[in-house]
Formats: structure tokens, sequence, C-alpha cells
């Protein structure tokens, strides 16, 4: 498994461009997207995998 982070600070705006672009360049499409409070959990399928954006805000 491999860790990409983009940013040390949460925002709310960019997790969804990053989302956008994933989601348009890896051709995938959204198996899940929980939201909450103060965390995102979004499951982008892709084929067989599924990749895994996170949001935390400390």
């Amino acid at each position: 498994m491999a860790t990409i982070e983009v940013s040390e600070k949460a925002d709310w705006k960019l997790f969804k461009d990053v989302a956008r672009v994933l989601e348009q360049g890896l051709g995938g499409r959204w198996k899940e997207k929980l939201d909450g409070l103060d965390q995102r959990y979004w499951d982008l399928l892709v084929g067989k995998y599924t990749l895994i954006l996170h949001l935390e805000h400390i």
C-alpha cells in the first residue's frame, strides 16, 4: 500500500479538486463517499483497485 500526502492542511476545496482530477484522469467511479464533520473518506474504484482519498481536519 502506498500513501501520498498532498497537503498538511485540511482544505475541502483542494480535496474536491484532487478528487475530480483523479476521477477523470484514472477513469474511475466513486464507490462510496463518506463525509463527516472533521473527516472525509471517498473510495474511487479504478478497475479492480480502490483508491481511498482521506481528509482529516485536525
